[in-house]
């Protein structure tokens, strides 16, 4: 009886302070996450503010631009020979432009405003007197709110070097943009890679003719990626006229005489004419006054827990962490919140199950845990199971479609249980989707065995790969597998 008063007490008082508020949601950031999570809030019937630098601003472009640039590369195909170039499709940037718009239709701010959310535009400074709910001064408005959610885009992520600040560089979010064209660039392009938009970048412009050097400093062209799935994907880039250099990260960058600039790689001297810093991104979380609230930061980002929160639980973020695939990923943790906004919060990012693809020709997609990261968490108990297209196992498929290039990765723990997959290879995308949906049904390398995809499709792939288990367990498990793979 006394813990039911209790409960009753602390509703009462927390619903007291909600109707002192005058907003119960206010998402911060131009960004399609932020509107998403703006519009059904208001849908939920909740008093919703959306925060902006401009009423009238659109969505940032560079990831339209992006995506339509690596599908004119994949329907274009690879080039014959080292330095012949492929003329880019001439509409490409019309159909970015018409993806932009499709994606903003529903979220415009008219949309919006129409929904019952109230457009502020300012820049949002979050402040919070003692023990009370946080307030968010934007312009001259001042918005006390019950929760904030932070989705306020991400920004090029650009390391300490020497003479860096002193030349000029781009970013890939600066190459994809309307007022870019690849005719523009110089003909020796430098990338710092490291990660996603590296790679797609560097395969892009070496196709289009472009004298790429690709400089990875940890050795890897995508961070945290399965080393196996990597080696295949720089396999790839080599083969398309990238020039892959893995001596070590840039000492310094300084300006050349005849235009360009000059790096220093580990003990070699190199020049190019532009140099693109692609070594990942970052939330932008400056002028927020985050600092002053107590929350925490990781290396790259905010700390936040499975639900989105962070270590101020009534202030939530949408891509936080800087992630790889991070476009995808931002949009999933905005339903995850507006998932938990009216009901009882209950949803949760698993990001272990999260499919993301590299937008290379062929695509390299992968999901939940690589094979070192199973070994950390799982021991060394943990194995994989490999199988290359070229192998006897190629779906006939990939023989009729002239895409004989790839592997399917499987890691599973002793038990059979999948816990990570990668799958280089035409529609990697679309493997790695099912598997990723059964991975979060509790499907194990046994049932995937046993599955019997279309024998025409590439997903065919899959149960050869699960056999391979056979064996790999022990005891009880190695017994199941003589009966059941």
């Amino acid at each position: 009886m006394r813990t039911t008063i209790a409960w009753w007490l602390r509703w009462q008082m927390y619903w007291r302070m909600a109707v002192m508020t005058a907003y119960e949601i206010v998402a911060i950031g131009p960004t399609l996450a932020a509107r998403e999570v703006a519009l059904r809030a208001a849908q939920a019937g909740l008093r919703t503010a959306w925060v902006t630098q401009r009423s009238d601003a659109k969505l940032p472009a560079s990831e339209f631009y992006r995506q339509a640039a690596a599908r004119a590369v994949q329907i274009a195909g690879p080039a014959m020979g080292l330095g012949e170039a492929i003329a880019p499709t001439s509409n490409w940037q019309a159909r970015a432009e018409l993806a932009r718009l499709a994606a903003e239709r529903g979220v415009a701010a008219a949309v919006l405003a129409a929904a019952g959310v109230d457009v502020v535009v300012g820049s949002g400074l979050i402040e919070r007197e003692a023990r009370s709910h946080p307030v968010v001064r934007a312009g001259d408005r001042v918005l006390p709110t019950r929760r904030v959610v932070l989705a306020t885009g991400t920004q090029a992520r650009v390391p300490a070097i020497q003479g860096l600040e002193n030349v000029e560089y781009r970013s890939p979010a600066t190459i994809w943009s309307r007022e870019s064209s690849i005719a523009d660039l110089p003909s020796t392009v430098a990338v710092a890679g490291g990660d996603t938009a590296g790679a797609e970048l560097a395969q892009q412009l070496a196709r289009w003719g472009k004298t790429v050097l690709l400089l990875l400093p940890d050795g890897r062209a995508v961070a945290g990626m399965d080393a196996e799935a990597d080696a295949w994907l720089q396999a790839q880039l080599e083969a398309d006229g990238v020039r892959v250099m893995t001596q070590g990260a840039i000492a310094c960058v300084r300006a050349a005489e005849a235009g360009g600039v000059k790096l220093q790689v580990g003990d070699r001297g190199l020049t190019a004419g532009v140099l693109v810093m692609a070594a990942g991104v970052e939330p932008r979380l400056a002028g927020l006054g985050l600092e002053g609230l107590g929350v925490k930061y990781r290396p790259r980002g905010l700390q936040v827990d499975a639900r989105l929160r962070t270590s101020q639980h009534d202030i939530l973020a949408c891509g936080a962490d800087g992630a790889s695939g991070s476009d995808r990923r931002t949009r999933l943790e905005a339903r995850v919140i507006a998932g938990n906004l009216r009901a009882l919060p209950w949803q949760q990012l698993t990001a272990s199950g999260l499919p993301w693809a590299i937008a290379t020709d062929p695509p390299l997609a992968t999901v939940g845990l690589s094979e070192a990261e199973a070994r950390q968490a799982y021991g060394n108990a943990t194995f994989a199971c490999c199988s290359e297209y070229a192998s006897d196992r190629l779906p006939v498929a990939a023989w009729m479609r002239d895409e004989a290039t790839g592997f399917c990765k499987l890691v599973a723990r002793p038990n059979g249980r999948v816990v990570g997959a990668q799958v280089f290879g035409a529609l990697a995308e679309e493997i790695v989707g099912a598997i990723a949906l059964a991975m979060k049904r509790g499907v194990d390398l046994y049932a995937l065995a046993a599955w019997l995809p279309p024998e025409d499709g590439l997903a065919a792939v899959v149960p050869p790969t699960a056999r391979l288990g056979r064996g790999r367990s022990r005891g009880w498990q190695r017994w199941l597998d003589r009966r059941l793979l």
